[in-house]
């Protein structure tokens, strides 16, 4: 059976706006993971853990200041163009059945925007858990392989992170 996240195209994406890291600093590192917390040119801020597997390729989960978070896998040897546009396609997580993604692609990358939802927290779960990670067209053919020895730790870390600069985004609390 096949899974499926909804999507949240949010025009607030980094591709979209043209949003750019001015600054970031590195919070954790371990094996290929790696936490940065990103400043933006807009003045936004997220944390991103990525990892990146032997051919270059980069996968990145990412949660925004707003609470907003994403999903994407970038590729110096893609190429989709400047405009953005749809794209259907799989991951799957070790044996366990494909999640089935309506995401955006653009330049170098594809993502996804995580809707707050079980189906998200379920997907997440199941990166913190795996092993494995792979990416694939919408027909199932592996494009990306990247393991995820390090997950828990790196989005335990995450968490955290997001926790830090969603408490800085609630203009609610002048403190």
């Amino acid at each position: 059976m096949v899974k499926t996240i909804f999507s949240a195209i949010v025009v607030l994406c980094t591709f979209v706006s043209g949003a750019q890291a001015l600054e970031w600093e590195t919070l954790y590192e371990k094996g290929r993971w790696r936490l940065d917390l990103n400043l933006h040119d807009d003045g936004s801020l997220n944390c991103e853990a990525r990892t990146s597997n032997n051919s270059g390729a980069v996968f990145f989960i990412e949660s925004w200041d707003d609470g907003e978070m994403s999903v994407t896998f970038y590729n110096d040897n893609w190429d989709f163009g400047d405009e953005v546009v749809e794209e259907e396609f799989l991951i799957k997580i070790d044996r366990l059945s494909p999640w089935e993604i309506s995401g955006s692609k653009a330049e170098s990358s594809l993502w996804v925007w995580l809707e707050n939802s079980g189906q998200s927290h379920k997907f997440l779960q199941e990166v913190y858990n795996g092993n494995a990670l792979r990416l694939m067209n919408d027909n199932g053919v592996e494009i990306h392989r990247f393991s995820l020895s390090g997950s828990a730790a790196t989005l335990i870390a995450l968490a955290e992170c997001a926790d830090r600069i969603e408490s800085k985004f609630d203009s609610s609390d002048p403190f």
